[in-house]
């Protein structure tokens, strides 16, 4: 089966980046892998079929819990019929700090998370389910300071999560192995977050992060699986996204202001992230 590829764009509530839903495999008519800008976690809720996930074929059935991050190109597919509870939220909703992006390294392993009958057995799999429950339970009721209650048990997901994948057989290793990688990204990271709008050039970051290019080109994509400008193109496309949703900039005031040199090069680069012109990713929004 060959595979389309769609960059989606999730619209969530910008004071309260969440949603969550229940969703049926059989309603996607056309097998499109897909990636967005937010993170997902999928709780199988009734029936069985596959996930492509990257490079994987991964079996689901009942039961099973798989992540995925923003940068991960899934679809979920099924002959017989798959039931799914879908939790999508920005990662800014409950991670604040650059301190803690350890905690992040259940979503960032392509691990089958929770996904065997051993896995059924261990006492995190079973708070999991828990908290997804609650999670679901407060968005259904929308109590007062249900905000507050979502965002406290999607931490303790998190840690749940987070302590799963550090007890498991040599994880500790690949964590220590990420932390590395990452910390020495880290510069290279903030500098692009402030001035991704401008003209950057890879030995101007090279200069202001003390690494060489050769260095930056090799680690860069090894830990964010893109390479640098691939990123700097993602961060101007969604800095555009929200003009274009936000704004009456025309379109090619908007290519500038997020750091476009042309407008014709803003169209190709949108296209190719979104999968629509940004004249009518305008209009649909």
């Amino acid at each position: 089966m060959e595979l389309g590829f769609t960059k989606e764009q999730i619209i969530l509530d910008e004071k309260f980046p969440f949603d969550i839903y229940s969703t049926d495999s059989l309603e996607r008519l056309l097998p499109t892998l897909h990636s967005h800008d937010c993170w997902e976690i999928n709780y199988v809720e009734s029936g069985s079929g596959k996930y492509f996930v990257d490079n994987q074929v991964l079996d689901m059935e009942e039961g099973d819990v798989y992540l995925f991050n923003n940068l991960s190109k899934h679809m979920a597919v099924s002959e017989a019929g798959m039931s799914l509870l879908v939790i999508v939220f920005r990662p800014t909703l409950i991670w604040m700090s650059q301190d803690e992006y350890h905690q992040l390294l259940p979503f960032y392993e392509q691990n089958d998370y929770f996904a065997s009958p051993q896995d059924r057995l261990n006492q995190n799999y079973l708070e999991v389910i828990d908290l997804l429950g609650r999670i679901q339970k407060e968005w259904n009721q929308r109590k007062i300071g249900y905000e507050l209650m979502i965002r406290a048990l999607l931490l303790s997901l998190l840690g749940m999560l987070y302590r799963y994948c550090s007890e498991k057989e040599n994880v500790n290793g690949r964590m220590k192995e990420f932390q590395k990688r990452f910390e020495k990204i880290r510069g290279i990271l903030t500098f692009l977050q402030k001035h991704y709008t401008e003209d950057i050039t890879l030995e101007q970051i090279s200069k202001e992060t003390f690494l060489s290019k050769s260095y930056i080109n090799t680690n860069f994509p090894k830990v964010m699986e893109c390479t640098l400008f691939e990123y700097v193109d993602f961060l101007r496309v969604n800095q555009s996204c929200m003009l274009l949703k936000t704004s009456d900039y025309s379109i090619t005031q908007i290519a500038t202001l997020c750091g476009f040199n042309s407008s014709s090069y803003f169209n190709r680069v949108f296209k190719r992230l979104m999968g629509v012109s940004p004249k009518d990713y305008s209009k649909n929004n």
